[in-house]
């Protein structure tokens, strides 16, 4: 079974998102946005590992089931979805305050603006920083800032959530912003949500 078939049997489909592709189905690319790069019209370009690692278009609407389902995986159906969905925000490694799941970071909640805004920039991405194995992992704590960012050639995007208070976000731009915009707009609008 390829990556794609993978995927969709046993993620997409058990979540119902119904929206969400590896590949775009030609009778939905008239919905394929455009991103823009240097101000040209781009879509996400094919290469090694794309699928894996980039290659999920989605809407906003299945964005944010795909939020839902991560807050609270108890009403998901499948039981080893539920399980990965656990296993994702397991506590693998831990640099300063952030702890490394499977994809997903994750801060305890309450933090302060300014570690989730700082420790977003590329700079700290990129940094040799020292991580500490959490052994065994710890398993998912609900007092969370869980998130991710996402960026291709002419697409951002932003997910966080926080279990603990049923409340996340879903960001997607046809254009690339550094994450400490990204997540600084996504802490004050969930900051009001409260």
């Amino acid at each position: 079974m390829s990556y794609e078939e993978a995927m969709t049997r046993r993620v997409l489909q058990p979540l119902k998102l119904a929206h969400t592709w590896i590949t775009v189905p030609q009778n939905e690319q008239k919905d394929y946005a455009w991103g823009y790069r240097e101000g040209k019209p781009v879509h996400v370009s094919p290469g090694q590992l794309d699928a894996e690692a980039y290659g999920v278009k989605s809407s906003v609407i299945d964005m944010a089931r795909w939020v839902q389902a991560n807050m609270d995986a108890s009403h998901v159906q499948e039981k080893t979805l539920q399980q990965g969905i656990a296993l994702a925000q397991s506590r693998y490694w831990r640099i300063g305050d952030m702890y490394q799941g499977l994809g997903w970071e994750m801060l305890n909640w309450p933090l302060k603006a300014d570690s989730i805004i700082n420790g977003s920039d590329s700079k700290v991405a990129l940094a040799a920083l020292p991580a500490v194995e959490v052994n065994p992992p710890a398993p998912a704590v609900k007092a969370s800032w869980v998130h991710k960012t996402g960026s291709t050639g002419g697409f951002g995007s932003y997910v966080a959530f926080v279990p603990e208070k049923n409340l996340g976000i879903v960001m997607l731009a046809n254009k690339s912003y550094p994450n400490p915009v990204r997540v600084e707009a996504a802490w004050r609008i969930l900051e009001k949500l409260q």
